[in-house]
């Protein structure tokens, strides 16, 4: 196989967009752009998103369940919208509804 054939393939585009969101995800990580971008919480919240969004990526095209029967795929699409979703709720809230009954 030749180099340009590796090229076109899908796996080694989605390959470089992984590396790309890695770098973005540490470029908006970093100290540096706070002043441009926002508070931390809005910063954090676009990481957790790169981060969920590159989880799809992996399991859709080097965990070939992009490929996988529909049953398989919408319980994993399933299981990465509420892990997400459940992830952002206790980060925006800062968990309060797990500590708050506990606390007197």
């Amino acid at each position: 196989m030749t180099l340009m054939q590796y090229l076109r393939k899908k796996e080694t585009f989605v390959w470089g967009l992984l590396i790309l969101m890695t770098i973005l995800a540490w470029v908006f990580g970093s100290n540096n752009i706070n002043s441009v971008t926002g508070s931390a919480d809005n910063i954090a919240a676009i990481v957790l998103t790169l981060a969920f969004f590159k989880v799809r990526l992996v399991l859709m095209y080097f965990m070939e369940a992009g490929s996988a029967p529909w049953a398989l795929r919408g319980i994993l699409e399933a299981w990465l919208i509420i892990t997400f979703s459940l992830v952002i709720f206790f980060y925006i809230t800062g968990g309060e509804m797990l500590v708050a009954p506990f606390v007197r």
